[in-house]
């Protein structure tokens, strides 16, 4: 699929793919992991996650065994939304449960 290799260029120059996987409502564990590894293998290279969904650990396990080097793939993740702070986004993240990435 041809849109699937599309991006937007940010001001950064950052390459963000223009369709990404949502993750919203996928259960952590088994269907989540499957479902992000079997599009991963099939082109997609933006998947979109939040700490709310539950099911980060299952994004960053199939990121990790999807054998595509973690550069390029673009993940975007949401913090819950009563963290309101700078200090409580740094906490936040250092408590994120999607660090196993190889290839960085």
């Amino acid at each position: 699929m041809k849109i699937l290799d599309e991006y937007y260029i940010l001001k950064n120059g950052v390459k963000v793919p223009k369709i990404g996987l949502g993750t919203y409502q996928m259960p952590n564990g088994k269907i989540a992991y499957n479902a992000i590894l079997f599009a991963l293998r099939n082109g997609y290279r933006h998947i979109d996650t939040a700490r709310g969904y539950g099911n980060e650990p299952s994004v960053g396990n199939a990121v990790r065994d999807c054998e595509i080097k973690r550069k390029e793939i673009f993940v975007t993740s949401k913090l819950p939304p009563e963290i309101k702070t700078y200090e409580g986004a740094l906490v936040s993240f250092d408590k994120i449960s999607f660090f196993c990435f190889k290839d960085v």
